[in-house]
Parts: structure tokens; C-alpha cells; sequence
């Protein structure tokens, strides 16, 4: 019963509340014979810690499991876990190591943890032992192929990274989409601009009316001072029913900050006729019009 109570506490994030029920249901299980039970008490507020996102209570409640072999397996995975969401990677990998001497019966969540750590550090042929090993278990693991793509791609193999996402979106359209999305624009983030291009590209191949795509690319390129190849990914997203208001407006931007006054100018009219009252299209004017009379020399800014 305080168990259960301590539990339902965790997930309100009433903390005092648990920690009391906690101590209470502990009061009920003194000696070493019940070890194992209060071992299974904090595995499960471990797990109840990570999915509430509470990532450093997690840590320092399975911390002391982790000598003398006093932990199981799932502790151990929760707690590479708990490292690896909370951006501790080099502890992660350190961590996992140690206690995984062979990664054989070691979960597959827990070698997802590891892999995702090696990867995020950079370590990319580590991260791929470690999913070709989770792939030989579940074929069809979307999350060990994206990792793979990912390190492919970031390894400068372009043309493999971008196969094997296309791949992976064909297990899983909706998952591998998002993370597509997310990690073309880290590789421009990192200025790995080819890369970037190249899953955005993916993205429009695959989702051709998702608009959202060709915002966020044409947003990218024109960040990164590309606003010709910006105009038209904008161009592109202006064709869309839902794309036309912000394609307009991004042609515009990039058409100025290429120095295309006449097809800014097109598109501003376009946005004039259509959206005429909408902020958008007076941010569009204003940009238009500054830089035409030479009193500003910004470059493009990005619209929400």
C-alpha cells in the first residue's frame, strides 16, 4: 500500500508525499533477507523518475546499485538511460563499459542508451558496433538504423546516410520523419551544409505537400547565407495551399538579400493582392523597402 502511494506521488511529483511513503514501506522490510525487495522498490521509482523526466533524482537513487554487483539488469539500463537523457554521454559510455564487459544480455533499450551516447560525442564506429548488435536482434529496430544513418551521413558518406534514412522511412514514416527533420537541421546547425541539403531534399521526396519541410529548409539555407537556393525552396513551398502565405513571404526576404529586387517585388505584390492585412506581409514590405533605398544591410531574417 505505501509503496503504490509513494509511487502515485512520483508521477504528481509530490515529492515530500512520496518520500514519506517511501520510509514507511521501507520501516516494513528491515533486514538484509529483504534486500531484493527493496532493490525492487527503487528499480521501479527509477523508472518512474526517468518517465517524469526527475533524470539526476534517477541517477542518485540507482548510483549505489552500481558497485559490488549489487545491481540487475534493468537498474543498470535505467541508469545508462537516465545518463544518456540527461546529456552525460562521456559517464554514460564509461558506465556502460564497465558494467557491460559483453553486450550479449545486456537489453536492448539499454545498448540503444550506449549507442545513442557514442554517437552524440562523435564516436560514430563504437555507436555502430553497438547497433549493428541491436539490429541483429530486431531486424526492423528503426532507432539503431536512424543512428546508423546518422553517423554514415555525419562520416561524410552522404549518398549510404541518405539510403539507409529512406530505408528506415519505409519501416517507420512518421518516426523517421521527425527525426530526418531534427537531424538535417543539426547538420546545418554544424555547418555541414551537403548533409543538411541532402535529408532535407529526402524530406520533400518522401513528403512532398508537408510544408512545414520547406519552411524549415528555406529558413536554413537563408540562415546560412544561400538565399538564391533559399528563394527557391520557398518558391517551392509557396505552390502549396498551406505553404503559399510564408513562401511568399520568404521569397521576398531572399529575393532581397540576393539582390533580386524584381522578383521580390513579384512576390511581394502577390502577398499584397492575397494576404494584404497580415503581418507577414508587413514585415515583407518593410524589408523590401529598406533594402531597396540602401538604409539597411541586414540579411535575411527568419519568419515564426
Amino acid at each position: 500500500l505505501y509503496l503504490s502511494r509513494s509511487n502515485m506521488a512520483l508521477y504528481r511529483k509530490d515529492f515530500l508525499q512520496s518520500q514519506a511513503d517511501y520510509r514507511k514501506a521501507l520501516e516494513l522490510l528491515a533486514g538484509e533477507g529483504n534486500f531484493e525487495k527493496k532493490r525492487d522498490f527503487d528499480s521501479e521509482r527509477a523508472a518512474i523518475l526517468i518517465r517524469t523526466d526527475e533524470l539526476q533524482q534517477a541517477i542518485l537513487l540507482l548510483q549505489p546499485y552500481m558497485s559490488g554487483a549489487k545491481s540487475n539488469k534493468r537498474m543498470e539500463c535505467d541508469y545508462i538511460l537516465a545518463l544518456r537523457l540527461k546529456g552525460d554521454y562521456k559517464q554514460a559510455i564509461s558506465e556502460g563499459t564497465r558494467l557491460w564487459p559483453d553486450l550479449g544480455d545486456v537489453p536492448t533499450y539499454g545498448l540503444q542508451a550506449l549507442g545513442d551516447a557514442y554517437l552524440r560525442l562523435g564516436q560514430f564506429e563504437k555507436a555502430d558496433v553497438v547497433y549493428a548488435t541491436l539490429l541483429k536482434r530486431e531486424p526492423t529496430r528503426v532507432a539503431a538504423y536512424l543512428g546508423r544513418a546518422y553517423g554514415m551521413t555525419a562520416r561524410g558518406r552522404v549518398s549510404d546516410g541518405t539510403a539507409l534514412y529512406r530505408q528506415t522511412y519505409a519501416l517507420d514514416a512518421a518516426a523517421s520523419s521527425r527525426i530526418i527533420a531534427a537531424d538535417a537541421n543539426s547538420f546545418f546547425t554544424e555547418g555541414r551544409y551537403a548533409a543538411g541539403k541532402a535529408l532535407y531534399e529526402l524530406l520533400l521526396e518522401l513528403e512532398p505537400d508537408k510544408a512545414s519541410h520547406y519552411r524549415e529548409y528555406g529558413n536554413n539555407l537563408a540562415r546560412t547565407e544561400m538565399p538564391r537556393e533559399a528563394y527557391g525552396v520557398f518558391r517551392r513551398l509557396a505552390s502549396l495551399p498551406e505553404g503559399e502565405l510564408y513562401g511568399l513571404s520568404g521569397e521576398v526576404k531572399a529575393a532581397v538579400a540576393a539582390g533580386d529586387y524584381q522578383s521580390a517585388q513579384k512576390a511581394l505584390m502577390q502577398l499584397q493582392e492575397r494576404y494584404a492585412r497580415h503581418s507577414l506581409t508587413a514585415e515583407a514590405i518593410n524589408v523590401y523597402e529598406t533594402r531597396k533605398i540602401g538604409e539597411a544591410t541586414t540579411g535575411f531574417t527568419a519568419f515564426s
